[in-house]
């Protein structure tokens, strides 16, 4: 693995984010819960947060799932790219935490470390609040 620092959080960010695998290990062709949780730390609301989920490689994300969130109001909008999902919220209130619950299914045997998640306002793209990287390991089918 290469592993790499992750940038210092302003003191000033609104946003807390966690990002967390339920399972470390599982075979090709099962599902794994990709758990996220946004919280806004300031004192207002923040409007637009967006959260950029580092998916790691051998894991593919069901769409059905982001399609239900985005029915259902608990995001506007989201992106798939290799190795990550984008989703776009609407705005926050303060203190107030969100938890998404995604699923992910080992599409390929082997160890991997996604890239890592963060989550920023729209309107401030540079200060960014990180999370660490997801590591699993996918074993080869039974």
């Amino acid at each position: 693995y290469h592993r790499r620092e992750q940038p210092a959080v302003s003191e000033a960010h609104s946003l807390e984010l966690q990002t967390e695998l339920g399972k470390s290990k599982i075979d090709e062709g099962q599902t794994v819960r990709l758990s996220v949780r946004l919280k806004n730390a300031s004192e207002m609301v923040v409007a637009s947060p967006i959260v950029e989920i580092g998916v790691p490689a051998g894991l593919e994300v069901a769409p059905a799932l982001l399609d239900a969130l985005e029915k259902a109001g608990r995001i506007t909008a989201y992106e798939t790219r290799p190795r990550r999902v984008v989703l776009f919220c609407p705005a926050l209130e303060s203190s107030k935490q969100v938890e998404f619950a995604l699923d992910a299914t080992a599409t390929v045997p082997g160890e991997f470390m996604g890239p890592v998640s963060f989550a920023y306002l729209s309107e401030d793209r540079g200060t960014k609040s990180w999370s660490e990287s997801l590591v699993i390991a996918i074993g080869a089918r039974k």
